[in-house]
């Protein structure tokens, strides 16, 4: 017997220290500094201090003892760093009650104040990133993925003041932003000009990506085709064209200070007058505001395949708005003769 109630005690120790040392399956799903600029929190060091605004997503786990989500009551901390230290801007607890009973995704908004000091030692080794402590558990502690270094904001190019076009506006709503294109040199990128072609079927007939890895071409007979280049795989089309051309049959592809992509066929005149194809969701009529403001969008034949229209962003550093594309990123596109 007394052996037994050793061994029975032994077993519920050992599962009460389980227990005890169990730390909940929680997540940082998220991590996203609200002002920056090519990944990198912008600060203003005319400041003595700066507010540092970040939105943060946490995800649970189910137990399968129980099929309950885990129970949660942690401690979330931003966190400054340097090789000579930390130093905590702001916390948050977490409790299940925060995760409204039954959902397994928690979004938080936080922020921390920063007292700017040496600037050289912030922008050369200063890093920002997100913790969390299990309250029931201080030992254990995890750190986010994600962490950010910094920039000055004289550093940082000015943010465009010239807001796009309503049609595009409306065009945009829900494609959201990207902040990757600063690596894309300026003779990729395509502005609008009636004046001047884009391609031409007997002249310039295609524009590549900045890998060469696709093209965009303007073929003889008035097909418009991105290819793959090395494979010759179509990734998108415009899918009109004339079978079986003659030399008479000649098209000009035009970016328009309208804002609408069109495909010209020559006239018996040798003008360029009869539109064959085009995209009509990007136009912009002259009742619209800031129909001027096309000059200031361009369009960019990607590397992953991707035909987009972009227009600076008017909120985020380097950040451009994604207007329409055809949609063939790394892979065929479902709209062949639409750009969306």
């Amino acid at each position: 017997m007394k052996r037994m109630f050793f061994l029975v005690t032994f077993f519920f120790m050992v599962h009460l220290g389980f227990a005890q040392n169990f730390s909940p399956m929680v997540n940082f799903v998220n991590f996203i500094a609200k002002d920056t600029y090519q990944n990198k929190v912008i600060l203003d060091f005319t400041n003595s201090s700066n507010k540092l605004p970040f939105e943060f997503s946490l995800s649970r786990g189910l137990d399968s003892r129980t099929n309950q989500y885990e129970s949660v009551n942690i401690r979330v901390e931003i966190v400054y760093s340097t090789p000579w230290g930390q130093s905590i801007i702001a916390s948050q607890d977490i409790t299940s009650s925060s995760f409204n009973g039954t959902g397994f995704y928690e979004n938080k908004h936080i922020e921390g104040n920063l007292s700017l000091g040496n600037r050289s030692e912030i922008i050369s080794y200063g890093k920002i990133s997100i913790r969390w402590i299990d309250k029931n558990n201080v030992s254990y502690v995890k750190y986010s993925t994600r962490e950010y270094t910094f920039i000055d904001r004289l550093d940082v190019p000015q943010l465009l003041d010239k807001y796009m076009p309503y049609a595009w506006g409306k065009l945009s709503s829900g494609k959201g932003i990207v902040d990757h294109l600063n690596d894309v040199p300026s003779s990729f990128r395509h502005y609008s000009n009636s004046a001047e072609p884009l391609l031409s079927s007997v002249g310039k007939n295609s524009i590549s990506s900045s890998s060469d890895s696709y093209g965009l071409v303007l073929q003889s007979d008035g097909n418009l085709v991105i290819y793959k280049n090395g494979t010759n795989t179509v990734m998108w089309a415009s899918n009109v064209y004339v079978k079986n051309p003659s030399a008479n049959d000649r098209f000009k592809l035009f970016f328009q200070n309208d804002g609408n992509l069109v495909i010209y066929k020559q006239d018996s005149a040798g003008q360029y007058s009869i539109v064959f194809w085009a995209t009509n969701n990007t136009f912009v009529p002259n009742n619209d505001g800031n129909l001027s403001n096309v000059k200031y969008g361009f369009w960019v034949m990607q590397n992953d395949g991707n035909f987009v229209l972009y227009y600076p962003s008017t909120k985020f550093y380097g950040a451009y708005n994604i207007i329409a594309a055809t949609n063939s990123n790394n892979s065929p596109s479902k709209n062949f003769g639409k750009i969306l």
